[in-house]
C-alpha cells in the first residue's frame, strides 16, 4: 500500500515540487511486500505444490529490490563521483539478478544456494550504498537536515536487515527486514511530503509579496529575481521536463540612439524589441528581462526545440516586416542564441546555467553578424529622412 501511494504521489506532484527518488522508493516497497508475502504464502498448506515457484519469486523479490533502492540513492546524491559509483553497483546488482535467476529456472544450483548468493549480493550492496552516502554527505557544503535524516532512517533500515539475517528472527516471513523497509518507505513518504508543504509555503510566501516584485517596469515581461526564481526551480525539477529552452537575447543599438535620438526612443526601442520577443515567445513560454538591452526566454515541454525554432522563423520575418515600415526612426536588430536542456543528454550532470552560457555565448556570434552585415549592406541604424 505504501508502495503505490508513493507512486501515485510521485506522478501527481513531481512538476510542482522535487521528488528525487520516490518512484523507485514506491517499486522497492513493492518488491519487498512481494518478498515478505511469498514468504508467508509458501508455508501455507494451500501452496504446497508451488512452494519451490514461490520461493524462487521469494529470491528474486528480494535480490531484485536492491536495485530500486540504488535507483533512489542516485537521484538523491549530488556528487558526480558518487553518481557513477552507485551507477556501477547498479549493474553488477542487475548481473547478480540474472544469476540467481539463472540458477533458480535452470536448476543448475539448489534454492537455498540461490538464496545464499542473494543475501551476499545484497549485503555487499547495503554497504556500498552506506558508504556512498557517508562520501556524499561528508563532500558537501551545505548540509541540509532532511539529507542527515535520510542517512539515519537508512541506518535503522540496515540495522534491521542485518539483525534479521543474524537472528533469523520470523523463519519464511522475514519480520524485522519487513518492519525495516515498512519503517524506511514510511519515512521516504514522511520527508518528501515535508519537502512538498515547506515548497508550497515558499510558492505562497513568494506569490504572496506579489507580482511587482517580480516584474519589469518598462516591459511588463519578467525581471531579473523572476528569472533567478524560475532558473532556480527548473534546476530542481529538470529531470520532469524532456526539454528545456533557453533563448537569450540582446537589442543592438540601444546607446547609438540614446544618444542620437534621446533616452525616449531608447525606451522604445527596448519596449518594440520586447513586445517583438514577448509575442512569438511568450506564448510558448516565459520571457524576462536580464538587464538594459537584454532578455531571455525559456521554454518547458516535451518539444521545446521544435516550437522554439518555430517561433525564432516567425520572429525573424516579423523584424523584417519591422524594418521595412520606414515610419520607424530606427533599424531593429535583436541578435539571439539558443541552446536545449534534454531529459535524455549524454550529459546528465549539464545546469541550466551552462545551457544558458551556451545560448548567451551563440547570441554574441549571431551579434556580430548582424553588425558586420550592417557594415556590409550600409544599413543606417537611424533614418534621417524621418519625420521626428
Amino acid at each position: 500500500t505504501l508502495g503505490i501511494i508513493l507512486i501515485i504521489f510521485y506522478f501527481a506532484f513531481r512538476k510542482a515540487v522535487s521528488l528525487k527518488g520516490v518512484q523507485y522508493a514506491g517499486i522497492f516497497a513493492l518488491l519487498a511486500s512481494l518478498y515478505s508475502v511469498s514468504g508467508g504464502i509458501s508455508i501455507s498448506s494451500l501452496a504446497v505444490a508451488g512452494a519451490d515457484t514461490l520461493y524462487i519469486v521469494q529470491c528474486l523479490a528480494f535480490v531484485t529490490m536492491i536495485l530500486p533502492l540504488l535507483m533512489f540513492f542516485m537521484e538523491n546524491t549530488r556528487f558526480r563521483r558518487t553518481n557513477n559509483f552507485l551507477q556501477a553497483a547498479s549493474v553488477l546488482q542487475a548481473a547478480v539478478i540474472a544469476l540467481v535467476y539463472v540458477l533458480g529456472i535452470t536448476g543448475v544450483s539448489d534454492l537455498h544456494q540461490s538464496e545464499t548468493v542473494s543475501r551476499w549480493a545484497t549485503a555487499v550492496q547495503l554497504a556500498i550504498i552506506l558508504a556512498a552516502l557517508i562520501y556524499d554527505y561528508a563532500k558537501r557544503n551545505e548540509k541540509r537536515s532532511s539529507d542527515f535524516t535520510l542517512i539515519t532512517v537508512y541506518l535503522i533500515f540496515l540495522a534491521c536487515f542485518a539483525a534479521q539475517f543474524m537472528l533469523n528472527i520470523g523463519n519464511s516471513i522475514p519480520l524485522l527486514f519487513t518492519v525495516g523497509a515498512l519503517f524506511f518507505t514510511a519515512s521516504v513518504l514522511i520527508i518528501r511530503i515535508c519537502d512538498f508543504s515547506r515548497t508550497m509555503e515558499l510558492g505562497n510566501e513568494a506569490e504572496a509579496m506579489g507580482k511587482i516584485a517580480f516584474t519589469d517596469g518598462l516591459t511588463g515581461v519578467g525581471n531579473t529575481a523572476a528569472f533567478k526564481k524560475k532558473l532556480n526551480h527548473l534546476e530542481v525539477v529538470k529531470v520532469n521536463y524532456k526539454s528545456i529552452g533557453i533563448v537569450q537575447f540582446d537589442i543592438n543599438n540601444l546607446k547609438t540612439i540614446n544618444d542620437t535620438l534621446g533616452h525616449e526612443m531608447g525606451d522604445k526601442l527596448i519596449t518594440d524589441g520586447s513586445a517583438m520577443i514577448n509575442k512569438f515567445f511568450g506564448s510558448i513560454g516565459d520571457v524576462y528581462r536580464t538587464g538594459g538591452d537584454e532578455f531571455v526566454a525559456v521554454v518547458c515541454c516535451d518539444n521545446a526545440f521544435k516550437l522554439c525554432n518555430e517561433a525564432i522563423l516567425k520572429f525573424d520575418l516579423a523584424i523584417d516586416e519591422y524594418n521595412a515600415d520606414e515610419t520607424h526612426r530606427f533599424m531593429l536588430q535583436i541578435a539571439y542564441g539558443e541552446e536545449f536542456y534534454h531529459s535524455d543528454s549524454s550529459d546528465p550532470f549539464l545546469t541550466l546555467r551552462e545551457v544558458q552560457k551556451l545560448a548567451d555565448k551563440k547570441m554574441y556570434e549571431k551579434k556580430r553578424e548582424l553588425k558586420e552585415m550592417a557594415k556590409r549592406e550600409g544599413l543606417e541604424v537611424i533614418r534621417t529622412n524621418v519625420n521626428k
